[in-house]
């Protein structure tokens, strides 16, 4: 599918081995994805989708993170909001998840439809099973991941900053989301 964005695409995606895992910071707000061992994501974005009607043809686009301001020159972006595949920070729109992980694995650099490297995403803390049961679904079948990995954001901060001998191993860590708030004791 092609896009429409003003987020530039990765050109050195196949420098990258199949056993390399991509990692995504699937947010409630934004959306990130990147290689690991890389300190930044390579491509961030508002993690919603719109889907405007041309104003003459009456065609439907797929408009994926926030739309370019040119766009309202021929499509009417006021009839389709902003939607978002997350509620009360759990995906639960699926539909609306495949177009965000279509266009994150393709400004990444993805050529093909299948993926091929590892994938570790991270999840609120105490997401249902449902949630991620369905979430592995879509990228093992609809992307052909040869593996997925679930961690929680919150707990991967942490131990990122006691690497850096920010925090100790005991400690909270306090969340604060788009949408929910969480405190994670560790010790």
């Amino acid at each position: 599918m092609p896009f429409i964005s003003k987020i530039e695409r990765q050109s050195d995606y196949s420098s990258f081995s199949s056993t390399h895992p991509i990692v995504i910071d699937n947010g409630g707000s934004y959306f990130r994805i990147g290689w690991a061992g890389e300190n930044d994501p390579r491509v961030i974005f508002r993690n919603i989708i719109q889907r405007p009607r041309h104003k003459i043809t009456g065609e439907t686009i797929t408009v994926v993170g926030d739309h370019n301001p040119a766009l309202l020159k021929y499509f009417d972006c006021t009839r389709s909001g902003p939607r978002s595949a997350f509620d009360s920070n759990v995906v639960y729109q699926f539909e609306i998840m495949e177009y965000i992980l279509d266009f994150g694995f393709d400004r990444l650099g993805a050529d093909q439809s299948q993926i091929n490297h590892p994938v570790l995403i991270t999840e609120c803390a105490c997401n249902p099973v449902q949630s991620r049961s369905k979430m592995a679904e879509l990228l093992f079948e609809s992307y052909g991941v040869p593996s997925v990995a679930f961690g929680v954001d919150a707990a991967f901060s942490y131990k990122y900053n006691q690497q850096l001998g920010i925090c100790s191993i005991d400690g909270l860590a306090i969340s604060s989301g788009f949408n929910t708030s969480h405190v994670i004791p560790f010790d």
